[in-house]
């Protein structure tokens, strides 16, 4: 409804996008974060193992409350990725990475949409 979340009203008057690459196998992950510079943020994913695409949580995308307020009550949302997915959110949601725990690379471009009203920012 209109008011309820303020965040369409902070998009930036002039942005541009920040992108990097991630690479990832067996138990690496994304822990729990935000993108404080950012005002969308987004991971397009190049490569997923199989046994992923297909699971149901090893190598997800998970959304929710930071750890410290995480409870049983709010629940994480999690995003199975495929090939070719495109998944975006607003930078400030918490979100990490489940491992997979496979030896097989998920390859993946992450992206902020940052304002230019904060210069040019150091990349990773």
């Amino acid at each position: 409804r209109p008011g309820f979340d303020p965040w369409p009203a902070l998009r930036p008057a002039a942005a541009r996008i920040r992108p990097w690459g991630l690479l990832q196998r067996n138990a690496a992950y994304e822990a729990g974060h935000i993108h404080p510079l950012g005002w969308l943020s987004g991971v397009y994913y190049v490569r997923v193992p199989k046994a992923v695409s297909t699971g149901n949580g090893p190598g997800a995308l998970a959304f929710g409350q930071p750890a410290s307020l995480r409870t049983e009550v709010i629940r994480s949302a999690h995003y199975v990725p495929q090939e070719g997915m495109l998944l975006m959110a607003p930078s400030h949601y918490e979100h990490w990475t489940i491992p997979s725990g496979l030896d097989e690379e998920r390859i993946s471009i992450a992206f902020d949409i940052v304002s230019e009203a904060h210069g040019v920012l150091p990349t990773g």
